[in-house]
């Protein structure tokens, strides 16, 4: 598909530096890089989508390490696994 619309955006020297970069290694033009960005952007959660998650699973959590039907041991190593992911 020919591309019609142009676009002037302005960028520090060093951010235009990067996006080039990041644009040759995915085998891109630095227009198509930023197009193909923009277009799967869409797909990203969001950032209340993120804190969203993550309040879930803190509620998870915490629900189950104050839990009275776990035993000490359980608690502890819930604790010790979710160190290893934070």
């Amino acid at each position: 598909m020919k591309k019609t619309e142009r676009g002037d955006y302005r960028f520090h020297s060093g951010t235009k530096e990067v996006l080039n970069k990041n644009a040759q290694k995915a085998g891109k033009n630095a227009s198509a890089y930023l197009e193909d960005l923009i277009l799967n952007d869409k797909k990203s959660p969001s950032h209340e989508q993120l804190i969203e998650h993550s309040l879930k699973e803190n509620q998870l959590i915490n629900s189950l390490l104050t839990s009275d039907e776990l035993t000490i041991k359980s608690k502890q190593f819930i604790g010790k696994e979710i160190k290893n992911y934070v």
